[in-house]
């Protein structure tokens, strides 16, 4: 996005987002967020009610059916896209005690991280969550995007998870090893966000000043 916008490479200021400076779990966190990436072309089902034929709709009740079976319902939290949340609200009367919302309080709560292909499990890791990628639908969601994901199996900082017996067993792993992330995943991740001392915004400011911009 940013070589769309017509910047050249000297142009880019690295000094991570501001906004992690102060990214933390709260004391007790414990949930195990599951949170699939915005599916842009099954908008027109979800506002005309049609919620029940998505393929998002169909992944949601297939991970609470896997956690419910696995004696985990009770730690899952359902974090739908923002566009779409009301939606699954309205269409999961009985599930709404593990619906959240609002994502950035599901950040805060989430000790373990799940997703397809959304960013916000970057933040969730700063933060001390444990990832997981779940990719049942790897191929699917590649073809609808009409676009190769950055995260791949070579780079993802986490697990991979390619059904839902193996993401269930997981997620039992990173519970009994008490969340925490192996080498190589920490390794990877560091690649992608270098920066973790929590001086982001000092960073950012100290290049304003330099260059008298504030």
């Amino acid at each position: 996005e940013f070589y769309k916008m017509k910047y050249d490479r000297e142009d880019l200021i690295l000094t991570g987002l501001a906004t992690f400076d102060h990214a933390k779990l709260v004391d007790g966190a414990d949930k195990i967020a599951f949170m699939p990436t915005y599916r842009y072309w099954e908008e027109g089902l979800i506002y005309t009610n049609r919620i029940e034929e998505t393929s998002y709709y169909r992944v949601l009740i297939k991970i609470i059916k896997s956690f419910e079976e696995a004696g985990l319902l009770d730690r899952l939290l359902i974090v739908p896209h923002n566009k779409f949340s009301q939606y699954v609200y309205q269409n999961l009367p009985q599930y709404k005690h593990i619906i959240s919302d609002n994502p950035s309080e599901a950040l805060k709560v989430s000790k373990v991280f799940i997703t397809d292909y959304s960013s916000a499990i970057y933040d969730a890791q700063y933060r001390g969550a444990y990832p997981i990628f779940y990719w049942e639908e790897k191929d699917y969601l590649i073809r609808q995007y009409k676009a190769i994901p950055p995260v791949n199996e070579e780079n993802a900082p986490g697990p991979i998870a390619y059904n839902t017996q193996e993401l269930i067993r997981i997620v039992k792993h990173a519970i009994e090893n008490e969340y925490v992330v192996e080498d190589e995943y920490q390794e990877k991740y560091l690649k992608i966000n270098s920066f973790n001392d929590n001086q982001n915004t000092k960073r950012i400011t100290d290049f304003l000043k330099e260059h008298q911009i504030i």
